[in-house]
């Protein structure tokens, strides 16, 4: 498989075939140094700085039915911007894309962040209720879904899906 970057898809694309939800573009084409971008996020593109508008043209792949889709990333002025199912999508939302869509999008994930950062206080206070924690090896499964799954923090269920697998990794 080797190494990769991934993009975050900030509407998940629906497989054709099983509808299964994918959401991580996995990508060879920049310098696969593990990265993970999502949306608003300056993308390392050869050491190139943040002058470059460009459309990536990658696959998404469905690990249930392993079919492949065509998805293009939007990379406005080295940021990244949007991911579209065509072409023709992607050009448009480049020719349309304007320095103050940018200042709005960051005024929008300015203030995602701030209710990222109290969701993160929340689960940093139910993580200390369990004192042992510290001295345990933390499930993988926790790390991934708080690596990959950020957004999630927004849901309601988070915590409750956080305190289920807790649970389970006491039994």
């Amino acid at each position: 498989m080797g190494m990769f970057d991934e993009f975050k898809l900030e509407k998940p694309i629906k497989c054709k075939k099983c509808k299964e939800p994918q959401n991580i573009v996995q990508t060879k084409k920049l310098e696969s140094l593990m990265e993970y971008y999502k949306i608003g996020d300056v993308v390392n593109f050869y050491g190139q700085q943040q002058n470059y508008s460009t459309i990536i043209e990658d696959t998404i792949y469905c690990n249930s039915c392993k079919l492949e889709r065509k998805v293009y990333l939007v990379i406005f002025k080295g940021i990244y911007v949007d991911s579209t199912k065509t072409l023709k999508k992607a050009e448009e939302k480049l020719k349309g894309f304007k320095q103050k869509d940018l200042l709005k999008m960051y005024y929008e994930l300015n203030i995602k962040n701030k209710k990222l950062k109290t969701k993160y206080n929340e689960i940093r206070v139910l993580f200390n209720k369990y004192n042992d924690i510290k001295t345990k090896e933390i499930d993988s499964k926790i790390l991934s879904m708080l690596y990959r799954e950020v957004e999630g923090l927004d849901d309601k269920g988070f915590i409750e899906k956080i305190n289920k697998m807790l649970k389970e990794k006491e039994k």
